[in-house]
């Protein structure tokens, strides 16, 4: 068994930890999709691409209602012992975070998470038999998003 553990910010009622070289992240467990607040971020500090059609906009719809943006793809991303090789994220028009990212349950589907607001830690539990590279897809097929999340072989 391997843990990674993330410190969450004491002065939040919300898990956020800390990623790549200090930029925030909310744990969303009602998320989809991996939003995150700042194209910039993603281009310059993760090499990211736009995968939507440049000048179309994407759509998508969540507790505060439809939100319009578009999608950025990522190769390499990392978050503690997980590697995604090609993450997409929704990057929102009008970004309302006070988070750079939020991170979506569906990036933990059939890993052990655990969130501790008494000691303030999020930690990822991988089982011996996990892998640490996590491939994980969204189609887009009207109003639902879906993600396929397996193991690399």
């Amino acid at each position: 068994m391997q843990q990674y553990t993330f410190k969450t910010s004491k002065s939040n009622t919300r898990p956020v930890i800390r990623i790549y070289e200090n930029l925030s992240a909310v744990i969303d467990t009602g998320a989809d999709i991996p939003v995150c607040s700042d194209a910039n971020v993603l281009i310059e500090r993760l090499g990211a691409n736009e995968i939507s059609i440049p000048g179309k906009v994407i759509e998508t719809v969540g507790i505060s209602g439809s939100v319009r943006g578009r999608i950025f793809r990522v190769k390499g991303f990392e978050l503690g012992p997980l590697i995604y090789p090609e993450l997409n994220f929704f990057v929102p028009d009008d970004p309302t975070m006070s988070s750079t990212f939020l991170l979506s349950a569906s990036m933990f589907n059939g890993l052990i998470c655990e969130v501790n607001f008494k000691d303030h830690y999020f930690r990822i539990t991988l089982l011996d038999d996990e892998q640490t590279v996590r491939l994980v897809s969204f189609e887009k097929d009207g109003e639902h998003i879906c993600w396929d999340v397996r193991k690399s072989e």
